[in-house]
């Protein structure tokens, strides 16, 4: 999964806004994305949201 099809999952799933950075020239195309959470019960989604998605899928 790219940081596109990231952010897109984690707004489309989760409800998350996270700022995908793959077009800014300064990165070159490199896959980064800028997280910012205030409460801790947001970033225990976050991080929640993240492990689910990133985990490999069993067959």
């Amino acid at each position: 999964m790219n940081i596109t099809e990231l952010t897109e999952k984690l707004l489309e799933d989760h409800n998350l806004l996270v700022k995908n950075l793959v077009r800014k020239q300064v990165f070159e195309g490199r896959n980064f994305m800028r997280v910012a959470v205030i409460e801790p019960e947001n970033n225990d989604l976050l991080v929640g949201a993240l492990n689910q998605l990133t985990q490999p899928k069993a067959n």
